[in-house]
């Protein structure tokens, strides 16, 4: 059976496919490796293999091996120059085994070890020099996602909108803020993130209870530039905090919390932890948050509570305030419609008055023109007949003229016209017989008419 290992070479920045039967030995391969990447056996440092390692000679069949690929981390080991002495006695037997021509374990004709043609040059996740924040986090979104596939955490935006979005929100609302620094530098970058930050339990969790952000510090100047916007939003605390990691503790997860007024470093983790260490510690991070915010989602709760009971008093009093405006407005305005109806009776009144006057005036005027036209009262020792007229009116006052006997009944008419009762209005009743004056013929006199010497006539309105 045949193995596939990814190795990554850190030192010289590429990547080796490689397939291995299981007959060969941890130390073979090392060798092999020390050929194609100029990287000494002694000073070789791995990051990938399986813990139950404990022996080089141990056959790659006999590990634990994953039926897909092994992924593995190589780095070149720094070490402080030797004497000449310890120089020289390096040139044991197991010395001249790590150097010796690595043909048998790499030749193509045996097939048992295929490098890759042509090294894949791994692209940084941020420019150099980066100038823009919203650009230089979202490079690191897409060269992540290209580097370690699509299942891994979102980051998105500036530091701003994620602190924005965590931390300055109101209690019920609030999530703590976990910032992951990366830097292709340290030899536990592609196992923390292969492993841990890209697990689905992972990327879960911080998706429920974290808002996430990250960072590239490979490059001074993109570490500088951190420091400065964590400065501006955090203050230095979190700058010092980023400052003082060291590079064997990176990558990290920097987590963010804000309990009462100001967001602070709630607690760093390395990245030399396994998963069930990065999610203990995720969640020990989400108790002590949940447990600090509940004190402050009570406050906050009656905060509101008493703002609530404050908004509806004020309104209350705003529609009290309106009800007693509505109602003078109300007084106000059917005393003003009161005054315009007495008003509009009035001057109603005093047309009326002046219409009646006006009337009256017009009687009047036509009483003396009708009194006018009556001839003078004879005396009541006239040589001539007189007859006598009573005349009941509708008021009960009874009026009396003397006229001629000979006088027509039209005269008569006028008369009783001339007091205020016209003809067209009034009917003249004689009581013996029984008859309307108005209705005879105006041109026969008193005398024929039997109204001689003296009558009591009723008026009776029409």
């Amino acid at each position: 059976m045949k193995y596939k290992l990814h190795v990554i070479d850190t030192t010289n920045n590429k990547e080796y496919d490689f397939h291995f039967p299981g007959s060969k030995t941890i130390l073979e391969i090392k060798q092999g490796l020390r050929d194609v990447t100029n990287i000494p056996v002694r000073f070789q440092r791995w990051v990938g293999w399986p813990d139950s390692l404990t022996d080089e000679n141990t056959k790659l069949g006999a590990l634990d091996l994953p039926d897909s690929v092994l992924e593995l981390i190589l780095s070149k080991e720094e070490v402080p120059p030797k004497s000449k002495k310890q120089l020289i006695d390096l040139t044991s037997s197991e010395s001249e085994n790590e150097f010796e021509d690595a043909a048998e374990c790499f030749g193509v004709d045996d097939d048992m070890f295929q490098a890759s043609s042509s090294s894949k040059k791994i692209q940084p996740l941020m420019p150099e020099d980066i100038e823009d924040e919203v650009v230089a986090v979202s490079n690191f979104e897409k060269e992540f996602a290209n580097r370690y596939g699509p299942c891994h955490p979102s980051f998105q935006g500036t530091l701003a909108e994620a602190l924005q979005a965590s931390c300055h929100k109101p209690a019920k609302e609030r999530r703590p803020l976990a910032i992951y620094l990366h830097h292709d530098a340290s030899v536990l970058t592609n196992v923390f993130c292969t492993q841990l930050l890209c697990s689905e339990t992972v990327v879960s969790y911080l998706a429920l209870n974290f808002v996430t952000w990250a960072w590239d510090l490979t490059y001074e100047s993109n570490k500088t530039f951190l420091l400065a916007v964590l400065s501006q939003n955090l203050g230095m605390a979190a700058a010092n905090a980023v400052r003082n990691i060291a590079l064997n503790n990176l990558p990290a997860i920097m987590v963010i919390t804000k309990v009462r007024s100001t967001p602070e470093v709630l607690t760093v983790i390395p990245g030399n932890v396994g998963l069930d260490d990065l999610m203990t510690r995720l969640i020990h991070a989400v108790e002590v948050f949940n447990s600090a915010m509940q004190s402050e989602i009570w406050e906050e709760e009656e905060r509101e509570a008493r703002e609530k009971v404050k908004r509806e008093q004020d309104a209350a009093y705003e529609a009290s305030l309106l009800a007693d405006r509505a109602k003078e407005e109300a007084r106000r305005q059917e005393v003003e419609e009161k005054l315009k109806q007495e008003e509009e009776e009035l001057l109603k009144k005093e047309e009326l008055e002046q219409i009646r006057q006006h009337e009256e005036e017009v009687r009047d005027a036509i009483r003396r023109s009708l009194a006018e036209q009556l001839p003078p009262e004879p005396a009541a020792d006239s040589s001539k007949p007189v007859s006598h007229i009573r005349v009941r009116l509708p008021t009960g006052i009874t009026i009396g003229r003397r006229f001629t006997a000979d006088t027509p009944l039209s005269l008569l008419l006028t008369y009783i016209a001339s007091q205020g009762y016209p003809a067209a209005d009034y009917k003249v009743l004689a009581s013996w017989p029984r008859r309307d004056l108005t209705a005879l013929e105006e041109q026969k006199t008193l005398e024929e008419l039997q109204l001689y010497p003296k009558e009591t006539l009723t008026l009776e309105e029409r």
